[in-house]
Parts: structure tokens; C-alpha cells; sequence
């Protein structure tokens, strides 16, 4: 939780050196490749054992991405009064004092950010139905929120902290509309273009229509598919779209005697969910998306931060043996997926 002092770090990593280079023995031999070299993954050259530094700031990035899934947890409570800070998910600050594990949170971002990792870019709202996170505030169309998109119009909202299910609404026709409360009916040429705009934006955003989980996901870092190269990565197309992800799809119906292929997004994969005919089938078909989708995202990782690209079979096997895992260690017997082929 506390972030370790660089004195702290040199005399570890002086530790680890002498070791590596001398054993038990207590007596200074050469070293023969540089430490910086040492500590780089094994992709690069390095022994892979990692720097203690940046796995101290990792650890303790960690704990932002904790203070937005566990608004009512109770040190965040304690952290929001200590630090006065109001019900916002995303304002992160300390108060004059500077002391303690929140001070030692804020001081690791701001290591992070100096070495160019913005920690709170790779974040990003999950919407659900809207009833939890802030139209005007939490960044949740991107990675700025409208707020500072839209300053104009911001500044002319009555309730700065609405949510989203008290501004869009869809009409009768199904089409999105906002409901906007302004301080003054009349609007400027320029403010009338900044509302059409930002209607625009919020009709291109797909939102929940049923009981989904809302929280903070860590985001995908933009660019091209890692296995397509030539398409941009979005969700849906990673999971689904991607030629590599269609051929684990393909296999995974074959093996489960399920149809899993022709889904275009990951709402028509719930949709699909949803048609199980019994509570036990729902849970074995929730088990094997849930366990192909964490099986593609891994493969794509790899490929990302190791460079290893591996074949839709060998991500199907990975898959399977995952499934089975997962439902060994949550059931106590298997007489729920007799039949299927581990």
C-alpha cells in the first residue's frame, strides 16, 4: 500500500544484484551484464525478474482502479471525509496535509505519468443502464469526459451531477433524446451547435436496455486489431469480429453443440444467454463465453506485451481447459456437463 522509498528500493535491488552475482557467498565478484539489462523481460534480452520499483507503482496503481469498483467500501469512505472529497468517482486528491497511504496512491500516478503512463486512461466507465454513472462527469464516451468537451454547456447545466438515465431517453419512435435543464431557455448560435454535437455523440453511443454490471473496466489500448492489423480494436471486434476470434467461436460451437457463431456484438452474445432453457444450461453457456472471452484476451496480450501469436486451436485448448477449471472449482460435481467432451 505505501510507496517505498528510494533508499528502500536501491539496498532490495543491491540485495538481488549480490546475489545473483556472488550466491550465499559474501564476497564481490564482476558483474557481468548491466542490471537495467538484468531486470528487462526475457523478450527483450532481460531475465525477466522485473524492476522492484515499477512493481511497487503497478501495485499501488492498482488501489485508483479499487477506489472506482468499491465506492461504498469502507476505506474510501474514510478517505472522502479525511481528504473532504465528494461522491465523485473520479476526483482523486489529497488535502494540504499530503501524509498517508492515499498521499503514497497519488504521488505513484504521478511517477507513472512523468515515465508516460496516465493510469486514468486506461480506464473507462461501464455504462449499463446509467443510473450510476454522471452524464456531465465521469469520463464515460471516451476518455474525456463531456464536461470538458462541452465546457459551454456545462456550465449552463442546473445539476452538474445528473446521470446519464436523467438526461438520454429514447422517444417513442426508439430514437435518443436528451433532456436537457438549462439555467436559461435561450441559447447562443454557438451553445445550439454544441448541443447538436452533442447529441450526435450520445446517438453513436449503444446503451444498455437490461440488468447489466456497472463499473470501471480497464480499457483496451487504441490502435489496430493485434491479430488483424489493418482494423481499428474495438470491443466487438476483438471478441467477435476478429478472424482469430470467429475461428475460436466456430470451434467452441462445434465442441459445445451450441451456436455461438453470426454474433456481430456482445449484446447479441447475452441475447443468446438469454434463450438457455433452463437456470442449468444458462450457467454452462455463461461458463464457456465467459472463458472464451477471457481465453481471447489473453492471446491477445500476448501478443501486445510478449510477441507471441498463437493459433485459434491452441487459444481453443486454452479455453477448454480454463472451462473445465473454473466449473471444477465451482461445482462440487460434474453431473451438470456429463456429455461434454474435456
Amino acid at each position: 500500500m505505501f510507496r517505498a522509498l528510494k533508499k528502500v528500493i536501491l539496498n532490495l535491488e543491491k540485495i538481488r544484484r549480490n546475489f545473483l552475482w556472488g550466491g550465499l557467498e559474501d564476497t564481490h565478484k564482476i558483474n557481468w551484464v548491466a542490471w537495467r539489462k538484468v531486470v528487462m523481460p526475457k523478450e527483450y534480452g532481460g531475465l525477466g525478474v522485473g524492476c522492484l520499483r515499477i512493481q511497487n507503482l503497478a501495485l499501488i496503481a492498482k488501489w485508483l482502479w479499487r477506489w472506482r469498483m468499491e465506492p461504498k467500501a469502507l476505506w474510501v469512505k474514510c478517505i472522502k471525509a479525511i481528504h473532504r472529497l465528494d461522491n465523485s468517482a473520479d476526483e482523486v486528491k489529497a488535502n494540504r496535509v499530503g501524509i498517508g497511504p492515499w498521499a503514497h496512491f497519488l504521488k505513484a500516478e504521478r511517477d507513472l505519468s512523468g515515465v508516460g503512463v496516465y493510469i486514468r486512461e486506461f480506464l473507462v466507465r461501464s455504462v449499463g443502464v446509467g443510473d450510476k454513472t454522471r452524464f456531465w462527469r465521469d469520463a464515460w464516451f471516451g476518455k474525456t469526459p463531456l464536461c470538458s468537451l462541452f465546457p459551454d454547456l456545462y456550465a449552463l447545466e442546473m445539476n452538474k451531477s445528473c446521470l446519464i438515465n436523467e438526461r438520454v431517453i429514447y422517444d417513442t419512435s426508439g430514437s435518443i433524446q436528451i433532456m436537457w435543464n438549462w439555467k436559461r431557455k435561450k441559447l447562443s448560435d454557438k451553445e445550439k451547435d454544441e448541443a447538436a454535437d452533442l447529441l450526435l455523440m450520445v446517438n453513436s453511443f449503444v446503451f444498455s436496455t437490461g440488468r447489466f454490471k456497472t463499473g470501471f473496466l480497464w480499457r483496451t489500448i487504441l490502435g489496430d486489431c493485434a491479430h488483424c492489423h489493418n482494423v481499428v480494436e474495438t470491443v466487438d471486434h476483438l471478441f467477435l469480429g476478429c478472424e482469430k476470434a470467429k475461428q475460436v467461436w466456430r470451434r467452441i460451437s462445434v465442441w459445445s453443440k451450441w451456436d455461438f457463431t453470426g454474433l456481430d456484438n456482445l449484446e447479441q452474445l447475452r441475447s443468446l444467454l438469454e434463450e438457455a432453457d433452463s437456470a442449468l444450461q444458462h450457467k454452462l453457456l455463461l461458463s464457456i463465453s465467459d472463458s472464451v472471452l477471457w481465453g481471447l484476451w489473453k492471446a491477445r496480450n500476448e501478443i501486445l506485451f510478449r510477441g507471441i501469436n498463437r493459433t485459434g486451436e491452441a487459444i481453443m485448448e486454452e479455453v477448454v481447459s480454463t472451462l473445465f477449471n473454473w466449473i471444477k472449482l465451482r461445482s462440487r460435481n460434474l453431473w451438470w456437463v456429463e456429455g461434454m467432451d474435456f
